[in-house]
């Protein structure tokens, strides 16, 4: 998934029009492609959404795809959009509407440079941001509704977990039976 620190050490390195994209990517969740394709005019900051009619998965939802604009991820889209009307939310170094492809080989490219793991990927931003929605107490259907998951079941494929949190699942548990035989709590 990907450190802090090793996120840290990438960009570093990036361009601030990178470095915006990135962070847009870490607060809400959307596929690198969907904020690629955002345009300003897609923005509605009086409902607080970004409403894309064409995305990954129209096709089998048959509905536009909905991006949540929370407080944070608002100020990053207010930095982005600054005081343009029209054209691309996200712009490239050179003023361009950023490509998923263009994003994710500028991605591996800092990777590289920085001496990051290889498997340190664009896409793992989004699974950054599922799994720390989980770990914030967002209910799994709301990680999967912010993620534009049609089923909690997808959702689940992008969360990591360790251990150290399995355990303290454990403990969170009531005590039944301990050495001296059946627990006092019950």
């Amino acid at each position: 998934m990907g450190t802090a620190e090793e996120i840290a050490v990438l960009l570093k390195r990036a361009s601030p029009a990178f470095r915006l994209i990135y962070t847009g990517l870490s607060q809400c969740g959307a596929r690198p492609g969907e904020l690629c394709r955002a345009q300003i005019r897609d923005v509605d900051w009086q409902k607080g959404r970004i409403t894309l009619a064409e995305h990954k998965t129209a096709r089998k939802t048959g509905k536009p795809r909905v991006i949540p604009i929370g407080r944070n991820f608002g100020q990053t889209l207010q930095k982005a959009i600054d005081h343009r009307q029209t054209g691309p939310v996200f712009r490239s170094p050179k003023g361009e509407a950023w490509t998923a492809g263009n994003l994710s080989s500028t991605h591996r490219r800092l990777r590289d440079a920085a001496g990051l793991p290889r498997d340190l990927v664009l896409y793992l931003a989004r699974h950054r941001f599922g799994t720390e929605a989980l770990r914030a107490g967002v209910p799994l259907k709301d990680v999967a509704d912010l993620m534009g998951h049609a089923s909690v079941t997808t959702t689940e494929m992008y969360l990591h977990r360790d251990v150290t949190e399995l355990a303290s699942g454990q403990d969170r548990l009531p005590q039944v039976w301990d050495d001296a035989g059946p627990a006092a709590a019950i």
